[in-house]
């Protein structure tokens, strides 16, 4: 009886007081999916669908600080006058990842690191760049975007036009 009584105390006892640590760093979460999914409508070129992941009044910064950003409508606009001189483009499969972060003030990010790759409808010529875009979310949306690019290929190209 009296092992029966310490087990039903101990046993309450150790699950207690287990650690339980937030996830900080995780590979999949639906945070991802979303970025995913916003990443395929880009590339589909489906710009309803692309309107649906952001939040309200989002912040687009595109290697900008401050106060320098873009609506989703005016990146929209940018990005759909940037493709119509493509005659493709993609993000490489094989050089993407994802990883979402929650950081110390519990705001939920999710960076996506990867190699834009296109070409250019005018003369066929082919660029490639890496990117870098961590997005931050509020209930499920997007609030703001950051991303960083190295451009330098695409004006190299666009000079031998």
């Amino acid at each position: 009886m009296k092992k029966i009584f310490i087990l039903s105390v101990l046993i309450p006892v150790l699950f207690c007081c287990q650690n339980k640590t937030l996830e900080r760093y995780v590979e999949d979460s639906p945070e991802i999916e979303t970025v995913r999914g916003m990443f395929n409508d880009y590339m589909a070129e489906d710009w309803e669908s692309f309107r649906t992941h952001y939040a309200s009044g989002a912040r687009i910064y595109w290697n900008a600080f401050d106060d320098n950003y873009s609506s989703v409508e005016e990146t929209i606009v940018g990005e759909s006058g940037f493709i119509d001189l493509l005659s493709s483009y993609s993000f490489l499969k094989e050089k993407e990842f994802f990883q979402k972060v929650v950081d110390d003030r519990g705001n939920i990010w999710v960076n996506f690191w990867g190699v834009w790759k296109g070409t250019l409808a005018a003369n066929n010529q082919s660029f490639e760049f890496p990117v870098h875009f961590t997005f931050r979310f509020e209930q499920g949306k997007i609030i703001e975007e950051r991303g960083y690019a190295d451009y330098s290929r695409l004006n190299e190209v666009l000079k031998k036009m």
